[in-house]
This record gives C-alpha cells, structure tokens and sequence, in this order.
C-alpha cells in the first residue's frame, strides 16, 4: 500500500479538564491563575502547539501499527500539514525510545487517558482532574512515563516536572494494588527532539515520594482552588504558558518593577546620576 495523501484530525478535540496536565506548571505555582483564566478570552492555538498534535498523532500511529505509514500531509483545524522528513525524523526519536522500553516491558500504554480523582476516595473531586500521557511502561520495578515534547523552543527538563509528574501519578494511580506494590521507583522521561543537547532526559524518584506529592502538594493546591480561597499571584516562568497573563496584576507589577529598573537612579548626596 502507498502513503496516504491526507489525514483529517479536526475530529480529534477532546474535552479539556480546567485543572489539567497540561496547565499544572501554572496552577501549581499559580493557583489564582485558573479564576483568572475564566474571564480572559480564549487563547488561540498557536503553531508550534499545532505541530506538536501531528507529531503526537503520529508517534502514536507508530506505535500501535507496526507497519504505519505516515500520510503526505495532515489537515488540523483547516491548516495542511507537510510529512516532511524533518518532522518524521523528530518523531521516531520518540517512537525508538518507546520501541526500546517495550521490549522490556510486562506492560505499558500508549495515549493513556489518566485521572487524579482517587486522590479524593472515597469521594471525588468537584470537578475532573485529569489528563492523557504520551508513553507509559512496567520495567522490573519501575514505572516509567514519557512526555514527549515537539517544540524547538524552551528546554524542558524532567526533573520535579509538574506535567509528567501528573501524568505519573495518574497511571499509578490507575494500576490494581498487587502491581503498585511492585513499583519501587518511578522514571519520568522528557523526550524533545529538537532541543539542544540530550534529546532523551530521565528523572528517578522514589514510589514513595510520588504518592506523598499528590497527597501533600497537588491535591491541596486543587482544593484550595476549587474553594475559591487560592494563594496569591505568582509572577515566575510558568507565566510565559498562562492564558491570562495579560490580565495578570502580579505580572503587570513586575513588568512595571522592571522598566522601572531600566531608568536611572538620583543620588542625593552624590548629586548625579547612578
């Protein structure tokens, strides 16, 4: 069989969790950044993010077909998409790796829909908490999860990161207590091809540690803003992803802080400028 010429996936939009994965660097670090975000316009889906859900899609058809072979293009909310060799050749970095730990593996997922609700048992949460990791596997003791990133742009380090961290938690969280109790320690992978350096970067923690930082960070931070009685603005690099920057107070400050910096300073005594 040849290559397709087009693949279709305005089909593919999902429902969107307001604490998500995906958001969790901003609401962890920022949780009046959610509250805020409600009253902001919708942010439009950049580019980058754009290419990065073909790429996604097609680590993803990789994995599960053997024998997949990519379309031409790939049509995406209107926008056409080349299969180019650039972007293939990004993927199977990704694709290799997975590939590899599943030799390995006595299980593993692809796409894994993930939900924190167990946090909250015997109840659940006010609202869903969720979201989906790229790559999951059981190597030995250790549960390994990668989140695979296509940009070119910010390095993204795995370690202490808030989104693979979720994703981890989640499929822990998913796994019956006979498996759980055979995880020791948990791997978190970022796999970004087009970064700098290393493509493939790993972070080990402890089982141990994972389950305490759901129960002591993440989950009262969820609480809190569910509530409505979150903690303050914070101002940091989490701002950069928030969709209610612009609105920010505490990002308004600091970039007032910051011109204000850029102007020199009258010394009284000195009687000049310093």
């Amino acid at each position: 069989m040849g290559r397709a010429d087009m693949v279709f996936l305005n089909e593919r939009q999902s429902a969107h969790a307001r604490l998500s994965a995906s958001g969790s660097s901003i609401w962890l670090n920022c949780e009046s950044a959610p509250a805020l975000a409600l009253t902001c316009p919708p942010r439009s889906v950049g580019e980058a993010a754009r290419l990065g859900t073909v790429a996604h899609w097609l680590g993803e058809q990789c994995l599960r077909q053997p024998n997949f072979l990519p379309p031409l293009h790939v049509m995406l909310e209107g926008v056409v998409y080349d299969v180019t060799t650039e972007l293939m050749l990004a993927v199977s970095v990704y694709v290799t790796y997975a590939q590899s730990i599943i030799k390995q593996a006595s299980r593993y997922g692809i796409e894994a829909h993930v939900d924190l609700g167990r946090l909250w048992a015997p109840g659940r949460p006010p609202e869903p908490v969720f979201g989906t990791a790229d790559f999951w596997a059981i190597v030995g003791d250790c549960l390994i999860v990668v989140d695979y990133k296509n940009g070119r742009g910010k390095f993204v380090s795995p370690v202490e990161n808030p989104q693979a961290t979720f994703y981890a938690l989640g499929v822990y969280l998913a796994l019956n207590r006979e498996t759980q109790r055979q995880i020791r320690r948990v791997r978190i992978v970022i796999v970004q091809p087009n970064s700098e350096g290393e493509h493939v970067r790993g972070w080990d923690i402890p089982a141990g540690d994972l389950i305490f930082w759901g129960y002591a960070v993440l989950k009262p931070a969820a609480d809190r803003i569910f509530a409505g009685k979150p903690g303050p603005f914070a101002v940091g690099s989490w701002c950069w992803f928030c969709p209610g920057a612009l609105m920010c107070p505490a990002k308004a400050e600091a970039r007032q802080l910051e011109a204000l910096s850029d102007f020199p300073v009258w010394d009284e005594q000195e009687k000049e400028l310093i």
